[in-house]
């Protein structure tokens, strides 16, 4: 990878996780309420709530993790074979760890290639 390339993807993984951080806040909202129907409408909510600052928060540590790799020059490595990872698969999913190749291992699919 080129180094115009790494600091493209380090300035874009830099910009989501600053955006990320600034959406990760919890909401409580208040469970005390006469109505028992409210009071199962709030505890949806929080319950949802939760289930997507949990989300937020894995997401924010796979872009930590793919800034620590870049800063050890192990981003854009496949962890499972080694190859490189194609420029275009990262640049759309910039937390990737695998090629598309051990992406459909992984997954137990079968890669069809043409000719073959």
């Amino acid at each position: 990878m080129q180094s115009n390339q790494r600091n493209r993807l380090r300035l874009y993984l830099e910009q989501e996780l600053v955006s990320l951080n600034g959406s990760a806040r919890i909401c409580r909202f208040p469970l005390v309420c006469p109505d028992e129907n409210e009071l199962a409408s709030r505890v949806a909510e929080e319950n949802l709530s939760n289930a997507l600052y949990s989300r937020l928060c894995r997401r924010m540590e796979e872009f930590r993790k793919a800034m620590r790799r870049l800063d050890d020059n192990d981003y854009g490595v496949c962890v499972a074979c080694g190859e490189a990872i194609d420029l275009l698969r990262l640049l759309a999913m910039p937390t990737v760890t695998l090629c598309i190749l051990c992406q459909e291992d992984s997954e137990g699919g079968v890669l069809r290639v043409e000719g073959v």
